[in-house]
């Protein structure tokens, strides 16, 4: 039909006409895209054509709508045009390699960057400043490769323990005391002794940060006195520490990753302000990176009591506990501390895993409306009587087996490689940074000096760059100690916690574990002074070498993957023997009844039922038990043998230096 001949009013009206006849209803139309798709599977590789009519489209007597042409026919009539076919849609885009290696690294910032560099910290505090200055000074970069080495040896003693906290959801102090606290005799004669000597190095750390945090304020306010300094870098530290709560369940809370950012800023300010002095001093790289090979200098005159002392401030105690408790956060969404399934009946034996229901595994839990509803704020009252009281509420049960497949998954990977990397590209760094800047500053330059110290160092710098160098150096110092104060409370109280399980709140323990470091530290401020303070903080490097040997010990223990300690059940089993196909064969014919089955059918039916109820329970036991798949993550056996190997040399090392102090030959 040409509706050249109508009028503007009736073509309106026929093509309104055309359009609700060769349209379909609103519900139509949806049953059939969803039967499209459905058949189809969202290609669009076939031919466009239009739906049915719909009803009362085709009756005789329904008004006809007029014949609209596709194209202009020289009437200039004006109709629209359906395409043949629509366009062919893209598939998914599926990240390839690089892809999947950006979604990677974009997970780990936004997650699980913090844990690694807060146990860094340890590595590079105020007591690894005096030794590395006296060990560049007096033998120039001859020793980098013990700088190296132990930076190696961190590397290995804070991997087995992130490996530990990610496997078990326990820490080393928990893990001594699970172990230790049921027998009175290892209880008395094992866990209280190491308790001592874990609490011993956390006041010799206490001591070294308190004293370079009052050096770095004396040097930056030269009007400021010692032990003022001392008292104040106490303050401040415990009321960041009081701003810091942890999450629910093990999580981390928005506190704590302001926290985290708060430490990962110390940090790369202290970098910073030494690459910024490497550049204004000038290294003889050459000879630099000869020193990280090994040499003599170990066994010249005092050379082994530095090493020592690079040792003990390199590989921290304290930083061991930190980092195993840092890694038993839930830093993954969707990842729950929650335990791994329970072994059946018979299953692998050694394994104390808790016990869920079979029937669940694999199975996520569904979350509850109340778990998204924000908590509300606690008043202030609360929140002093909070800071100074016992705790209300008691803590939450100790979970008594390791964590879930699925959480070691998401969370190993990223753990070991936080830590590896800020070991190695920030404390490695910074350590080598402050002997190479020794060695330039006085060993290149007017030959070996034996009283290098931090304020001659200050001096030094000030002299020949100038102030604002000498600024950068003492403002690093502040930072460096202020970040390993803050480590260090923490790693106190995780060892009290731990060791003693303590019912008080969380500002009472920091504030009773910095009155065990700050009592000597501020004595020491008052009555030594400026001449004594950096053989203090050698002292305190040499001594926390001693205490290291009774913190590795227990370490490589509970990893050597003994007794299933270090084993994780599969949260998706997978059968793993598949049962046999059987060939079907018909039954035989069965007997006549006899007279006496005729009298009772109902106990024959009963005792059949019962026969095949248990040959089933039976056969789902032993599926379950196939099923169950369990992975190790014990030590390979070079770790342990790298591991014990450390622990023999330290413990050689520290017996020969106990000898010559006793002797009066060195230091």
């Amino acid at each position: 039909m040409n509706l050249a001949h109508l009028s503007p009013r009736e073509r309106r009206a026929g093509l309104a006409a055309a359009r609700a006849a060769l349209t379909p209803p609103k519900h139509e139309r949806q049953h059939q895209h969803h039967d499209y798709d459905h058949d189809h599977d969202h290609s669009y590789d076939t031919p466009y054509t239009l739906s049915p009519l719909p009803s009362g489209a085709g009756d005789p007597a329904a008004p006809k709508a007029p014949d609209i042409p596709a194209h202009d026919q020289g009437g200039g009539g004006r109709g629209p045009s359906l395409p043949d076919t629509l366009p062919e849609s893209s598939p998914p885009r599926v990240p390839g390699p690089l892809g999947k290696v950006l979604q990677t690294l974009g997970r780990h910032c936004a997650y699980h960057i913090g844990p690694g560099i807060i146990a860094s910290v340890a590595y590079f505090d105020p007591g690894n400043w005096t030794v590395d200055l006296q060990a560049g000074s007096t033998y120039g970069y001859s020793l980098l490769f013990v700088v190296l080495l132990s930076g190696l040896g961190a590397v290995l003693l804070q991997v087995l323990a992130c490996r530990m906290g990610v496997v078990t959801g326990l820490d080393l102090a928990q893990h001594c005391r699970k172990l230790l606290y049921p027998r009175a005799l290892t209880r008395w004669c094992v866990l209280y002794p190491l308790y001592a000597l874990a609490e011993s190095a956390i006041v010799f750390t206490d001591l070294a940060e308190l004293l370079g945090s009052a050096i770095a304020l004396n040097l930056i306010f030269p009007t400021l006195p010692l032990y003022a300094g001392v008292l104040i870098t106490s303050t401040d530290v415990l009321i960041i520490l009081a701003l810091w709560r942890p999450g629910p369940a093990g999580s981390i809370s928005r506190a704590g990753r302001l926290f985290e950012a708060g430490i990962v800023l110390l940090c790369l300010a202290v970098l910073g302000c030494f690459v910024v002095l490497l550049v204004r001093v000038g290294p003889e790289w050459g000879e630099a990176f000869k020193g990280y090979l090994p040499n003599g200098a170990i066994f010249q005159p005092n050379g082994l009591y530095i090493s020592i002392g690079i040792l003990g401030a390199t590989v921290m105690p304290h930083a061991i506990f930190l980092g195993s408790a840092l890694a038993t956060q839930a830093r993954s969404p969707g990842y729950d501390r929650a335990m791994g399934p329970a072994l059946p009946a018979q299953g692998v034996p050694g394994l104390s895993l808790s016990s869920t229901d079979p029937t669940t595994l694999g199975e996520p839990e569904e979350p509850s409306p109340k778990r998204s509803l924000p908590l509300p704020l606690p008043s202030l009252p609360a929140r002093l009587k909070s800071l100074l009281l016992w705790d209300s509420q008691p803590p939450p049960p100790r979970q008594t087996g390791n964590n879930g497949s699925r959480f070691v998954s998401a969370h190993m990977g990223h753990a070991v490689a936080d830590i590896v990397c800020s070991l190695l590209l920030l404390a490695l760094v910074i350590n080598s940074a402050i002997l190479i800047l020794g060695g330039t500053a006085y060993y290149y330059q007017t030959g070996p000096t034996a009283s290098a110290d931090i304020f001659s160092a200050h001096a030094l710098l000030s002299a020949k760059l100038g102030p604002p160098a000498a600024f950068l150096f003492a403002f690093a110092l502040l930072c460096s100690g202020q970040s390993a104060s803050v480590t260090a409370t923490m790693a106190g109280q995780i060892v009290s916690e731990g060791f003693l399980e303590w019912r008080v709140s969380p500002f009472v323990r920091r504030l009773l574990t910095r009155c065990i470091g700050l009592v000597p530290s501020t004595i020491v401020a008052l009555t030594a002074g400026r001449a004594g303070i950096d053989t203090l903080l050698v002292a305190s490097q040499v001594a926390l070498s001693i205490c290291l040997p009774g913190v590795i010990f227990p370490l490589l223990w509970i990893t050597s993957g003994r007794k299933g300690r270090m084993e994780v059940v599969s949260d998706e089993p997978e059968p793993l023997h598949p049962a046999p196909k059987v060939p079907f064969s018909p039954p035989p014919p069965s007997p006549s009844p006899s007279p006496v089955s005729r009298a009772c059918p109902a106990s024959t039916t009963t005792t059949t039922t019962t026969t095949a109820a248990a040959a089933a329970a039976a056969g789902e036991t032993e599926s379950q038990r196939s099923a169950v798949k369990v992975t190790n993550y014990g030590n390979h056996w070079t770790g342990n043998v790298l591991g014990w190997l450390l622990f023999l040399v330290i413990c050689a090392a520290n017996a020969y230096v106990i000898v010559e102090l006793a002797m009066g030959n060195s230091g």
